[in-house]
């Protein structure tokens, strides 16, 4: 009898095969997740953009002063309620989205092509802060945190893709130390300042004691 298709895969299944089926479709899945989890991050940045741009969606009196804030919070709270998750996480969600679309285009076009986790997309974007211009900044120390934010993006958007994320975080961490106007010094004395201990009361009458030091 002739067979239907010629290029028909008839060799023997054994164990390996079907593990390696198994880790390509988990591999697969990951991208469709990233790229979902990307796609996500962006619908809630437009829908609080279009809340910041007609408050009067969510607030009657839109000429007060603080009428865009409200609206703001009103979105937030609306996007909390409908995809049952807390508020916190909706503005760390927004705030990740926008500073990755704002400041780092490589690795955020990487993750919405399924290629970074969102995960990774987050340690970047907490990273800028170290190299981010104070308030009334001159043009000068301006340029200087554009291109540490384009050195930062640049190279995350390699390792992202050839690195698991403990090395990730450490080759970023080296980046950013280098790259940080604040010299290491200045960096511990202010650390040291916020040396602490805390105790938190846990169940049974048993506690946690950190310390920070």
């Amino acid at each position: 009898m002739e067979p239907w298709f010629d290029d028909v895969d008839d060799r023997p299944r054994d164990a390996a095969f079907f593990v390696e089926s198994a880790l390509d479709d988990l591999q697969c899945a990951d991208v469709d997740l990233n790229r979902y989890e990307a796609r996500r991050s962006v619908r809630i940045a437009d829908a609080v953009a279009l809340a910041r741009r007609n408050p009067q969606v969510y607030v009657h009196h839109t000429t007060d002063k603080d009428a865009v804030d409200q609206a703001v919070r009103a979105a937030v709270f609306d996007i909390a309620l409908r995809l049952r998750c807390s508020e916190d996480y909706v503005r760390g969600v927004l705030f990740t989205a926008e500073q990755a679309m704002a400041h780092l285009p490589l690795l955020w076009q990487q993750a919405r092509d399924g290629f970074v986790s969102m995960y990774l997309v987050g340690r970047t974007v907490g990273a800028l802060a170290r190299v981010r211009a104070d308030f009334g900044a001159s043009e000068e120390e301006l340029d200087l945190e554009r291109e540490a934010m384009r050195l930062i993006d640049q190279a995350a958007s390699e390792w992202a893709l050839s690195c698991p994320p403990a090395a990730f975080a450490r080759r970023l961490r080296t980046l950013v130390d280098r790259l940080d106007p604040v010299g290491a010094a200045e960096r511990h004395g202010r650390k040291v300042r916020e040396r602490r201990v805390v105790v938190h009361e846990d169940e049974d009458g048993m506690s946690w004691f950190m310390a920070y030091i």
